[in-house]
This record gives structure tokens, sequence and C-alpha cells, in this order.
């Protein structure tokens, strides 16, 4: 159920895609590569991290995420 939507980051290695369920969004931003990617800056002051590869990334974010740390995995909600 819900929309799927590939988020476009300009980057290879990063896999950043968007499902829609509702008035409710997630967000999915993969990693795939051994090196520190940035990639456009998107805008998460607003968002909840609710899994993270990385445990010292915070709960809430409060500024634009423009990169991803080797292996990173996080999944954010609106």
């Amino acid at each position: 159920m819900g929309d799927f939507r590939i988020i476009n980051t300009r980057t290879n290695g990063i896999l950043a895609y968007e499902r829609i369920h509702g008035k409710q969004k997630i967000h999915i931003l993969l990693n795939f590569s051994s090196f520190t990617k940035k990639f456009v800056q998107i805008d998460y002051s607003k968002w909840d991290i609710l899994l993270s590869t990385h445990l010292n990334t915070k709960k809430a974010v409060n500024t634009v995420i423009s990169s991803l740390r080797p292996f990173e995995g996080v999944v954010l909600k609106s």
C-alpha cells in the first residue's frame, strides 16, 4: 500500500527513496559504498529518525543531510 518514489541524490552508491501512505512520509537513505558520499542537500529539519545504522545519530534531525558515512543507512519519518 502507498506510493514509492526514487529520490535523485545525483550520487553513485546512494539509494534514496520515499514511501508515502496517506499523510505519512518515510525516507530511506542508504550508502552502499565504503566511502563517505556527499549528495544534494535534503532538508530534514522537521523529520524524526526511526532507524540508523550509526548509534551516534540523533533521534531528531535539526539540519539538512548532505552526506552518508560508509555503509550508513537512515530511515526518517515526516
